[in-house]
C-alpha cells in the first residue's frame, strides 16, 4: 500500500509539474521567449525545491564521506587468528542453531555486541550524520578479540536514503553502500573462517 501510495503521489506530481511549467511557458511567450524561459524555469524550481532541495548536496556528501574514510581495514587476518587457536575451534565454536547461544546485546554509544565465535566478538553501530538536512548514515564495525581487546578488523560504510534510522520519507538519491558488492558483504566474506565451522559436517 504504501509504494501505491508513492506512486499515485508521484504521479500527481509530475503531471502538476508538466502542467505548470506548460503553463509558464505559454503565459511567458506573449511577451518574448527569455520571459517564457524565466517563467518555465521558475516554475519547475518552485514545485522541484521543496521535494528535492537536498538531492544533490546529498549526494555530493555521499561521494565525499566514502572517499574521505569508507573502507575495510585488517590488523590481522582472521585465517591468522583461526590458525592461532586451532587446538581451542571446539571449544570456541558456537552453534548458531542452538537456542541458547549468546544473543547480540547492546552497549552505550548505540553499539550492538554479538560473538562471532566464543573468543571473538563483533560490535555495529549506525549513526546518522545528515541531521535534517541529508539522510546520511555511517555503518561500523568493530571485530575484536575477547580476550587481548586487539583489533581485527574494522569496517567502515555509508549509505543515503529514505531509511528507519534517519527518519526521512522523502525522495532520496539512494546509495547502500560506498562499494559494490557492499564493504558489509566483504567482510563477511573475510570473516568467515571466524565461525569456525566444523569441516566434518
Amino acid at each position: 500500500m504504501i509504494g501505491l501510495a508513492y506512486l499515485v503521489a508521484g504521479a500527481i506530481y509530475v503531471v502538476a509539474m508538466v502542467f505548470l511549467v506548460g503553463w509558464a511557458w505559454r503565459f511567458g511567450r506573449k511577451v518574448n521567449r527569455g520571459t517564457a524561459l524565466a517563467g518555465a524555469m521558475l516554475a519547475f524550481l518552485s514545485l522541484y525545491l521543496p521535494v528535492f532541495w537536498d538531492f544533490i548536496p546529498t549526494m555530493v556528501a555521499h561521494r565525499y564521506y566514502c572517499a574521505k574514510d569508507a573502507g575495510i581495514v585488517i590488523v590481522k587476518d582472521p585465517k591468522q587468528w583461526v590458525s592461532e587457536h586451532a587446538m581451542d575451534a571446539d571449544t570456541l565454536r558456537i552453534a548458531y542453531w542452538d537456542l541458547n547461544r549468546p544473543t547480540a546485546t547492546k552497549k552505550p554509544g548505540g553499539w550492538k555486541y554479538e560473538l562471532i565465535n566464543g573468543g571473538v566478538a563483533q560490535e555495529t553501530r549506525w549513526t546518522a550524520i545528515g541531521g535534517i538536512w541529508m539522510s546520511i548514515e555511517r555503518l561500523e564495525i568493530r571485530v575484536s578479540d575477547i580476550q587481548t581487546g586487539a583489533t581485527l578488523m574494522t569496517v567502515r560504510d555509508y549509505r543515503s536514503g529514505a531509511t528507519l534510522v534517519s527518519q526521512t520519507l522523502r525522495p532520496q538519491p539512494n546509495a547502500d553502500s560506498c562499494a559494490t558488492p557492499s564493504f558489509v558483504l566483504q567482510s563477511i566474506n573475510i570473516m568467515h573462517p571466524l565461525y569456525l565451522q566444523d569441516k566434518s559436517q
